[in-house]
């Protein structure tokens, strides 16, 4: 019988690299075939429910905002942001400003997010007063461009304007020349809205403790102010407005829990400010 003999060293290497290939061939196509059916798993489980967390646009004509609800002022204080926190359906809110423009500082820009969303245009833009107003353009226009208050008020015009400025203004060393801005500012309305009524708002008071700090934001030099814009609505043929009963206490001070800087208000101060507009307008 013949004797066998022992693969030689070169028959063994080859032998053993073949084996590691096809282990290594079936260990790839046994990760491609995991790798698939756990892509396929992923794919049948069903997405979460997002309703909790729905986000809703807001939809505004102005130049920004905030979301706790605060004003602006010239003296750093008055605009700090208003209350921009997340813009909220309010079913109590009023069902239809369409035909109605807001006019306005830091304070009208809380309106626009926290109101209820009446469906109004609001060109309005933190930090704003009655000189940059027409000055400065603040105003993002319909076509994407930025402009002042009248360029945006010559794009359609309105059954009613609001107007809401002063807080920004009560530092102001001269009374006067703030009346004079002002009728400037009412007059450019008139003639970009020759058939609207126009409402000019007097200055909304601010909290005790807001008072408590010292001028400029008193309620005494606010009061002050009014005077001015009262005037100043009278001398321009405009509807004077004051909100403020439906706002402030039996000391006529914003209630602490109005504002939580003493200017700017919460969302259930601004449905009120908004529906009080509704009821008398």
């Amino acid at each position: 019988m013949a004797e066998q003999r022992a693969p030689s060293p070169a028959i063994r290497a080859r032998n053993q690299q073949s084996v590691i290939s096809l282990f290594c061939v079936c260990a790839a196509v046994a990760a491609f075939v995991w790798l698939i059916m756990t892509g396929m798993s992923f794919e049948k489980m069903p997405a979460g429910d997002d309703s909790s967390e729905e986000v809703v646009a807001v939809d505004k004509k102005d130049s920004d905002v905030d979301k706790d609800t605060s004003s602006d002022s010239d003296s750093s204080d008055g605009d700090s942001q208003p209350d921009e926190s997340e813009p909220d359906n309010i079913e109590h809110g009023p069902a239809d400003f369409s035909d109605a423009c807001f006019i306005g500082d830091s304070r009208t820009v809380g309106l626009s997010y926290n109101s209820g969303k009446p469906m109004a245009t609001f060109y309005c833009a933190t930090g704003l007063n009655v000189s940059s107003a027409l000055d400065e353009a603040n105003i993002e226009l319909d076509n994407g461009n930025m402009g002042n208050v009248a360029d945006a008020l010559g794009q359609r015009q309105f059954e009613r304007i609001y107007v809401n400025f002063g807080i920004n203004e009560v530092g102001w060393p001269d009374i006067d020349s703030f009346q004079r801005e002002y009728e400037e500012l009412l007059n450019a309305v008139k003639t970009a809205q020759p058939n609207a009524k126009i409402y000019v708002e007097g200055i909304i008071p601010v909290t005790a403790s807001k008072d408590a700090e010292g001028y400029p934001f008193t309620n005494a030099n606010i009061a002050d102010f009014n005077t001015a814009v009262k005037a100043a609505a009278d001398n321009c043929g405009c509807i004077y407005i004051d909100v403020s009963p439906a706002l402030v206490d039996a000391n006529g001070c914003l209630p602490e829990d109005a504002a939580t800087d003493g200017i700017h208000m919460t969302k259930d101060y601004l449905v009120k400010w908004i529906e009080y507009l509704e009821k008398n307008t």
